[in-house]
């Protein structure tokens, strides 16, 4: 990256904004590394979408970067310990369906696929909430948001979980 930005990347902290310039163009970034790296996701106007893309595959040809697309996103997981991509709760039920029949397969909720040593003949069984793969802490329960007060109660308790890697229950103390 500071080849790119002719050495002027700024210090980012993990999850903020930075701004720079890559090819005279000028950018933001937010700053993470789902992969353990440093990682940037860049955003900038439209007009200069053209312009910072040849830029970076350029600086990055000397690497063996290649463009492979969205659907490595999910590949971050077993380095990282995040969850990117599980699986939407859109597939069971009838409420649900138009939603699925209008999909594509260029969408999110489309591009996932399941794997693992997990293996059940109910759909239900495959969805995950934030409290059982340890994210319950980074909700906001002092924003307003359809299921908060039940959510809240679950978060809190934590009741019965599964192991995101096994699909085991366990029950947690109180």
């Amino acid at each position: 990256m500071r080849e790119v930005t002719e050495g002027t990347l700024p210090e980012i902290k993990f999850v903020d904004i930075g701004e720079f310039k890559i090819a005279g163009q000028t950018v933001r970034a937010l700053r993470h590394g789902m992969a353990g790296e440093p990682g940037y996701e860049i955003y900038g106007p439209w007009d200069a979408q053209q312009t910072v893309r040849e830029a970076l595959e350029k600086a990055g040809e000397k690497y063996g970067m290649r463009k492979v697309g969205a659907l490595t996103y999910s590949t971050t997981a077993e380095e990282s310990g995040w969850m990117p991509m599980p699986l939407p709760a859109i597939y069971h039920g009838e409420a649900m369906r138009p939603y699925r029949q209008w999909l594509t397969n260029y969408f999110f909720e489309t591009i996932g696929s399941l794997g693992g040593s997990f293996l059940s003949d109910d759909i239900v069984d495959y969805y995950v909430e934030s409290v059982e793969v340890g994210y319950g802490s980074l909700i906001d329960f002092e924003r307003d948001f359809i299921g908060r007060d039940a959510y809240a109660k679950r978060s809190r308790t934590r009741g019965a979980r599964r192991s995101p890697w096994t699909g085991t229950t366990t029950t947690s103390p109180s």
